[in-house]
C-alpha cells in the first residue's frame, strides 16, 4: 500500500466526518456504512445512503438484508475493510469515469430496489402470498387451554378468561405490581 503515516493522520483528521447529520449526507462525495446500529436496533442507514448521490463504501461484514443479493461490488458500492479502504479510495479519486458509474449504479439500484414503489410491491407480493396460504374457514381453538386478551372474543364467551387477562384493564403502579417490577404489597 502506498501510503505514508502523514497520509493517514491527513485523512483521519481533515477529511472523516466522525458525525455528521443525516440532512448533510449530500453535500460529501463519499458515505461509509458499518455494520451494526448506534441505537442497539435494526437500521435503515444503508437504505438511506444511496438516495444522496454519493459513492457508498460498505465496511465488509456478514449481516445480510433482502436486497443484498442483487447488490455488485464495483457498480452499486464498494467494499471495503481496513486494507482495501486506503487504494480504493486513491482509485476512484483519479478515476472521474468510474465516479460517475458508481453514481448512476447507486442511483438505478435505489430506484429499482429501494424506492416505496418497488417496497410497496414487494410486502404487497408477501402478504398476497401468506394471504393465499391462509386457510378459509374459522380457526379451530382448544377451548380447554387457550385464553386470549381479545375482548371481542371474551364478550362471545368464545374463549375462557385467565388471570392474564386482567393485564389489559391495568394502568400504572398496577401494571408495575401485576408483572412483578413492585412487590404486591406496596
Amino acid at each position: 500500500l502506498n501510503r505514508t503515516n502523514d497520509d493517514i493522520n491527513f485523512i483521519l483528521n481533515h477529511r472523516i466526518k466522525s458525525l455528521v447529520p443525516q440532512s448533510n449526507f449530500s453535500q460529501y462525495r463519499y458515505l461509509m456504512h458499518m455494520p451494526g446500529s448506534a441505537t442497539g436496533s435494526y437500521s435503515r442507514n444503508l437504505q438511506y445512503l444511496w438516495s444522496h448521490g454519493s459513492i457508498i463504501f460498505i465496511w465488509k461484514h456478514t449481516a445480510s438484508e433482502w436486497y443484498y443479493q442483487h447488490l455488485r461490488d464495483g457498480v452499486h458500492y464498494v467494499s471495503v475493510d481496513q486494507n482495501t479502504i486506503y487504494p480504493l479510495l486513491l482509485s476512484l479519486q483519479v478515476n472521474p469515469h468510474l465516479q460517475l458509474k458508481m453514481r448512476r449504479g447507486s442511483k438505478v439500484f435505489a430506484r429499482n430496489y429501494l424506492s416505496g414503489r418497488t417496497l410497496t410491491n414487494r410486502w404487497s407480493a408477501i402478504l398476497s402470498i401468506l394471504a393465499e396460504r391462509q386457510a378459509q374457514d374459522i380457526p379451530k381453538i382448544n377451548k380447554d387451554i387457550a385464553c386470549t386478551c381479545d375482548t371481542e372474543l371474551l364478550s362471545q364467551n368464545a374463549i375462557p378468561k385467565c388471570q392474564k387477562c386482567e393485564i389489559t384493564k391495568k394502568r400504572g403502579r398496577a401494571v408495575a405490581k401485576f408483572v412483578g417490577l413492585i412487590p404486591k404489597s406496596s
